[in-house]
């Protein structure tokens, strides 16, 4: 009867062990349209903000705006996040171009002979 009972106690905690395991190795905070990269090939030049936005969703910063002669150039950045065991990290960046409202230019952080523009 001990022994029986033990043996329920040990096998008990390791099930629970297991699934305390599981939920900890889960992600439950990044979104999981973060883990891929933003949907360029929905995007044209020539777009305006709101329709952007309505693609690849709203950006997770603001750059920032200037002013140049004439024209707003405003930038947004979106972060295509790696999901690791702790805390997610920045995997790519991708910055999105605005020129008097209408998209001029998009690429991949740092990467700018690479203009993309698939449609």
């Amino acid at each position: 009867m001990r022994l029986k009972r033990l043996t329920l106690i040990l096998c008990a905690s390791i099930a629970l062990a297991g699934c305390t395991f599981a939920a900890w190795n889960k992600d439950f905070s990044t979104p999981k349209e973060k883990l891929s990269a933003p949907k360029f090939h929905l995007v044209s030049l020539g777009m305006n903000k709101a329709e952007v936005a309505s693609v690849l969703g709203p950006p997770d910063q603001i750059i920032g705006a200037r002013k140049d002669g004439n024209d707003i150039i405003e930038t947004w950045e979106y972060i295509r996040v790696a999901a690791v065991v702790g805390p997610d990290q920045i995997a790519e960046r991708y910055q999105v171009f605005f020129t008097n409202n209408k998209l001029s230019a998009y690429d991949s952080s740092g990467d700018f002979k690479q203009q993309v523009n698939v449609r």
